[in-house]
């Protein structure tokens, strides 16, 4: 059991440190780097759909960077209470956890806009220059942030700090039924089955009219339910199986990393294949 526990310490400590660091920092670099070339250009509604998406990657990997390297940090601490490392993880984490929420939830919902951009691109191209304009799209990125947001507003009310300073979670994150139908039910109905369904009927129809594009909408839309998965398997075991809590605690980092490699993943798919596409539609 003992053994057990120290294998799963280690594969945390890999993947809040080593493998944050190697997927984060340069996923950010790329996402920031992408973000400003798009913001530059302008000139197309996909464009201005992927500088948001790429503004929301930069917030999931940055809150990320803030989160788990100090967390790891912090547990290996002495004498948590009085560490800067610990208090800098508490503090950090009250803000950062909520706002990754917030920009997973916007990531995932520009995508669908993006699907829905392509798809009106090809199937109504003379009409495209009026329903996808960069103005629409704007509106459009506006839209989800605000969605996003009022969405995810009860994350920052899921952690506080207790008197030492030390982060914990509220009654409201205790609560059976929150856990239940917030954190399980709408996650499932909101971050996954929706936009997932919508995305791959819209790619699709896309499908049919340009083969070319086959492989990318595969890959990325395997990728983004293969790394948003594990992130709903903790809230069924949170809700359903909390005997289960303290049991593989490895697996929430790495649904964590898996987040991460499926927004630098589906980033470097869009350089590749996104501007070129929108020039040939």
């Amino acid at each position: 059991m003992s053994e057990r526990k120290n294998e799963g310490r280690i594969t945390e400590r890999i993947v809040e440190d080593e493998y944050s660091f190697l997927i984060c920092i340069p996923g950010v670099a790329a996402a920031a780097l992408s973000a400003v070339v798009f913001a530059r250009m302008r000139h197309s509604s996909l464009e201005v759909l992927l500088c948001g998406l790429s503004l929301f990657d930069v917030l999931v990997l940055s809150s990320t960077l803030l989160i788990y390297p100090a967390m790891n940090a912090c547990q290996n601490e002495a004498d948590p209470t009085n560490s800067r490392v610990c208090h800098f993880f508490w503090t950090s984490t009250l803000f950062a956890y909520p706002l990754s929420l917030i920009a997973q939830a916007g990531s995932v919902w520009t995508c669908v806009a993006i699907a829905s951009d392509r798809f009106i691109a090809v199937s109504f191209p003379i009409k495209k220059h009026v329903w996808a304009t960069p103005k629409t799209s704007l509106f459009v990125i506006c839209g989800v942030t605000l969605v996003s947001v009022l969405f995810k507003l009860p994350a920052f009310f899921e952690i506080t700090l207790n008197e030492y300073g030390q982060i914990t979670p509220t009654s409201m994150r205790l609560n059976a039924n929150y856990q239940k139908y917030y954190m399980t039910y709408m996650y499932l109905i909101f971050i996954l089955f929706i936009p997932w369904t919508v995305i791959i009927v819209l790619n699709g129809f896309v499908i049919q009219k340009v083969i070319r594009m086959t492989v990318m909408t595969v890959v990325m839309t395997g990728i983004f339910v293969l790394c948003n998965i594990p992130p709903a398997i903790n809230n069924i075991i949170e809700a359903y199986a909390p005997q289960y809590r303290d049991s593989y605690r490895h697996r929430i980092p790495l649904s964590t990393l898996l987040v991460c490699v499926n927004s630098k993943v589906a980033l470097k798919l869009r350089i590749r294949y996104g501007v070129k596409y929108d020039k040939n539609t």
